[in-house]
């Protein structure tokens, strides 16, 4: 490492000094991932093994040498040793402590979360900000924080003057605080408000059973408070019979991946807080949030007889995707559309009339639509799947021919007889609605050259990207659709661009449009392409379309 990282302090690195120390660990191929997400210094200490996988980093060995690194990187800035007390691995800091102190003024803070305990020595002046900055190293992950009062109750603690409080209550310079995944790292604020909006009681756990959230309707059908189940496991909610024997299904499904409900939709037996039971319907989706993480979304309909699958799925399952803030559709087997919601018409602009009974490629660009068909043959033949139960970013055509970046969540569920797939489209990008006289038609005539071309609009964002410029950049055309251009261009271009692009169509000045140029391309490994471009410009009521055509030199 050069002497001018050793001597700065790592959260003052930039994107440079950051390429700079992965080149230190032989790992030059991964700074374009580190630029292109943005990751200073000071990102750069709170990355987790998930954060570095998302970001491309597939191999383990990769991954735990960059962790090494950073962990090395804390010890300096912070210096930690380890301490065993009891049968509990803990955490404590032994030669520093955050914030101002002198070892009469420290306190011990242990932080609970599910089974796993940590020790931390702090200042007793210190914040909560700093307090929790501390407990997202310690678990890798931002944390909320409660802690129980002399009488049982839970306090929360999202203020600095809830901490001044508690400090006032401690005693023996000793601390229990119960540490919980804030939320928004497990749904995002749009799915919390959907969730919470269903009439149906909804449950997500994770891969060892503990509760991380649930609706209001589940508290209105158990008889819980907003709080009372948080971090408690599911099997809270069942007769004593079921629950002895949840978690050998739950591990069970992690060894095998054999499952009774999940997909599929069972009828249960619940118990209520008062200890009533109750007939129920529960239907169980699960979803991988990263490598490491695996979280469980149960669906609960209480019934007062014993539950038709056929009837509590096909009439309450469709009806329900109508609360859901993402477009949503149905399709059989064969591809027909059986169901679409309202934000499916307010997404591609199609009425349910229009779509349903009709096959669901009708919703597609080339190439996709004329491969739909042989994918959903291969999956009900073969059983292998490329969105179903993970999902997977796909670009949606609405009615006036506009290409919408989609992110597509797939289920594969049965109705009685008859299998459907339940499709949640969320959109990836921001709106790229254009007109179908001017767009569609221009990216029509491009699909059918032999020589790569490209649509953009007059903020620079791509439109249009035919197979042919797929060929020659190496991006697909999910992974560019809805982007600005620039990310085509190597530097200086790439920072210079937008300017240049206002710049003309204040002036009307330019050096490519009408007579063409020899520029250099970016290919997606990074390798530099040397190419004559020739733009054209065309005004399409009112809007300002670009098409580059590019020949390799």
């Amino acid at each position: 490492m050069s002497h001018n990282l050793m001597t700065k302090d790592v959260t003052q690195w930039d994107l440079n000094e950051v390429g700079l120390w992965l080149e230190s660990l032989g790992l030059r191929e991964h700074k374009k991932a580190f630029q292109s997400n943005a990751i200073t210094g000071s990102e750069l200490l709170e990355l987790t093994d998930g954060d570095l996988h998302d970001i491309g980093m597939k191999k383990l060995g990769e991954r735990k040498k960059i962790l090494n690194q950073l962990s090395q990187l804390n010890q300096t800035r912070d210096p930690r040793a380890s301490l065993n007390i009891g049968d509990e691995s803990l955490s404590l800091d032994s030669s520093s402590s955050i914030g101002d102190s002198n070892q009469s003024d420290i306190l011990f803070v242990k932080c609970v979360h599910e089974e796993e305990t940590r020790l931390l020595q702090v200042s007793m002046n210190v914040t909560l900000s700093q307090l929790k900055s501390e407990v997202k190293r310690e678990f890798g992950q931002r944390m909320s924080l409660t802690w129980k009062d002399k009488d049982g109750d839970k306090i929360a603690l999202h203020k600095e003057a809830h901490w001044k409080n508690t400090l006032l209550a401690v005693r023996n310079n000793t601390l229990r605080l119960i540490a919980t995944p804030k939320k928004k790292e497990l749904i995002d604020k749009e799915e919390v408000s959907f969730l919470e909006s269903l009439v149906d009681g909804v449950i997500i756990i994770n891969a060892k059973g503990i509760i991380l959230f649930y609706n209001k309707s589940v508290e209105k059908m158990f008889g819980y408070t907003r709080t009372e189940l948080l971090e408690k496991n599911v099997k809270t909610l069942m007769p004593r019979e079921y629950a002895e024997k949840h978690d050998s299904f739950l591990k069970n499904y992690h060894t095998t991946g054999v499952a009774h409900v999940i997909g599929k939709g069972r009828s249960i037996v619940a118990q209520r807080k008062n200890g009533e039971t109750f007939a129920a319907y529960l239907s169980v989706s699960v979803t991988v949030k990263s490598s490491k993480r695996t979280i469980f979304t149960g669906t609960i309909q209480e019934v007062t007889k014993k539950p038709d699958p056929t009837a509590v799925v096909g009439h309450s399952q469709f009806e329900i995707l109508d609360n859901l803030l993402d477009a949503a559709l149905v399709i059989d087997t064969k591809g027909i559309v059986k169901y679409m919601n309202r934000e499916t018409t307010r997404l591609l602009a199609y009425t349910p009339q229009e779509v349903i009974g009709r096959n669901v490629k009708m919703l597609m660009p080339n190439p996709f639509r004329d491969e739909h068909d042989k994918y959903v043959k291969n999956y009900l033949t073969t059983g292998n799947a490329k969105v179903i139960g993970q999902g997977r970013d796909v670009v949606a055509q609405a009615k006036d021919g506009s290409l919408i970046p989609v992110h597509l969540s797939l289920s594969d569920t049965s109705i009685g007889d008859e299998r459907v797939f339940t499709g949640i489209l969320r959109r990836t990008q921001e709106d790229t609605n254009s007109e179908k006289s001017g767009l569609q038609i221009e990216r029509e005539v491009l699909d059918n050259l032999a020589v790569p071309a490209i649509v953009i609009d007059e903020k620079g964002t791509i439109h249009g990207f035919n197979v042919a410029s797929q060929n020659l950049f190496g991006f697909s055309l999910i992974e560019v659709i809805g982007k600005n251009v620039k990310v085509l261009m190597p530097s200086p271009e790439r920072e210079n661009h937008d300017k240049y692009l206002q710049n003309h169509l204040t002036t009307g000045k330019t050096s490519v449009i009408g007579q063409g140029r020899q520029v250099i391309a970016l290919h997606k490994n990074g390798t530099l392409i040397p190419v004559r471009l020739s733009v054209t410009k065309k005004v399409c009521q009112g809007k300002t379309i670009f098409t580059g055509i590019i020949q390799k030199t």
